[in-house]
């Protein structure tokens, strides 16, 4: 509740610092003296003002990055607060950790990181944020399968914040993307410019075979049928969803049923069911057969890109396979519990708040047109393409163009709601046309 609060009435940590001990003072005195009902009072205010706390300094970590500090520093109009855009600059030096492999975007390749140093001519700093960068060129889709998780990579790239949308009523898309982890987009011009500084831990390249094996068998033997029904299952069982088509993403989460193709807890359920029957039949039961469970649960969530989702249902899962291995029997609310405070803790508002950014407003829902079909996708993004061409020639035209190919993805809501207005203003000239037409021929 305390979380929830920070996040939505935009509360400051200090005023919680001074809170916090206040009342855990005061639940300790009622403690002391035994008055139940207050003890029980002021240790749920404490909770709630501890996540006031640690909501509140999560949220300006995400929105005030250091990245965007040192950019607004160096070439001004880059933070958060600020109407923007970002001011034009030459291509400059970054080093970053991905953290997830690289994705086909059409002619563009994508790639997701988490950025450790940038050098824009004073020397190397350091700097946090996670950036998405589209890497143009048609080398780019033969170095998809070196640009995987874990790795370090240096490249050259200019940098953009997201498109707002001033309108009233409209959402702050940048400021939901900040929440979900993406603090700024970045444009890379050629593969030439992206070097592989290192390789990542052992764990995370034998994940990303597996995973390269995956897509691999699924490309083998389901594409030639359908190729979305092997976006379908590569969503399913190694939680990449690059491969499905915009028009088919955007009907899922109207529908509301874009969780169907989400690892959570049902896919983490199915495998311990899986991995424990199995070792039954093999005669495993009791301890070794929870901790053989354990020990593949964790596998599984290292090698697929699930996010939160993944991480919930796992901690979950390994904390009653724990008990159950220490012969602690507890029901299963309280390992729910114990893995909430566990993922809260280690990581942050982010993995709560990304997924309800996503989301696609209600009233979408109730437009009576839902058929977005790639015609009108690429129709939006030439217009879009056009009007940057006119405002602002040469190198910025380029970058913004490249970006709306990484933004329709980032930003669905957006780019539905961009359609929507459109289709809503080619009606009204309609009618205006027809209306005019109409009074001609009567004046005739």
């Amino acid at each position: 509740m305390g979380a929830a609060a920070a996040t939505s009435l935009q509360l400051s940590t200090d005023i919680a610092c001074w809170f916090l001990p206040a009342t855990v003072i005061a639940a300790l005195a009622a403690y002391r003296f035994q008055h139940a009902s207050a003890l029980v009072v002021l240790t749920a205010g404490a909770c709630s003002i501890a996540g006031w706390a640690l909501a509140a300094d999560e949220q300006q970590h995400a929105l005030d990055t250091p990245i965007r500090a040192v950019l607004d520093r160096e070439f001004g109009g880059f933070d958060i607060n600020t109407r923007g855009p970002g001011a034009r600059h030459n291509p400059v030096r970054v080093r970053g950790v991905l953290v997830e492999d690289a994705s086909n975007a059409g002619d563009l390749a994508t790639l997701r990181m988490r950025l450790r140093n940038i050098d824009v001519g004073r020397g190397e700093e350091r700097v946090d944020g996670q950036v998405t960068f589209s890497v143009g060129g048609d080398a780019a889709m033969s170095h998809v399968d070196e640009w995987t998780a874990g790795r370090t990579l240096a490249i050259s790239a200019t940098f953009r914040r997201p498109a707002r949308y001033l309108n009233a009523g409209v959402g702050d898309f940048e400021r939901d993307l900040a929440l979900g982890g993406t603090t700024l987009f970045g444009s890379v011009k050629s593969t030439l410019l992206v070097h592989i500084v290192a390789q990542g831990s052992l764990a995370q390249e034998a994940a990303a075979r597996v995973r390269h094996y995956v897509r691999g068998a699924v490309e083998r033997w389901i594409a030639p049928h359908d190729a979305v029904s092997a976006a379908i299952v590569a969503a399913v069982l190694i939680g990449d969803r690059t491969g499905l088509p915009d028009d088919v993403r955007l009907r899922l989460q109207a529908a509301g049923t874009y969780h169907v193709i989400a690892i959570s807890g049902g896919n983490i359920a199915i495998l311990a069911a899986v991995s424990l029957c199995l070792l039954l039949v093999c005669g495993v039961v009791g301890r070794p057969a929870a901790l053989v469970t354990l020990v593949v649960l964790i596998a599984y969530a290292c090698v697929v890109s699930g996010g939160a989702s993944v991480w919930r249902a796992t901690v979950m899962a390994a904390v009653y396979l724990i008990a159950r291995a220490l012969d602690h029997r507890s029901p299963p609310w309280h390992a729910i519990g114990v893995a909430a405070e566990r993922h809260l803790a280690t990581r942050g508002e982010r993995g709560q708040l990304a997924p309800a950014m996503r989301r696609v407003r209600p009233a979408l829902a109730e437009r009576r047109d839902r058929r977005d079909d790639q015609a009108r996708v690429a129709l939006m993004q030439r217009l879009d393409a056009e009007a940057e061409g006119i405002e602002a020639p040469c190198r910025r035209a380029f970058d913004q163009y490249i970006g709306v190919l990484c933004e329709l993805e980032q930003q669905p809501t957006a780019g539905r709601r961009r359609v929507i207005e459109r289709d809503a203003f080619l009606a009204g000239v309609k009618k205006e046309e027809e209306r005019a037409g109409i009074g001609v021929r009567a004046a005739s």
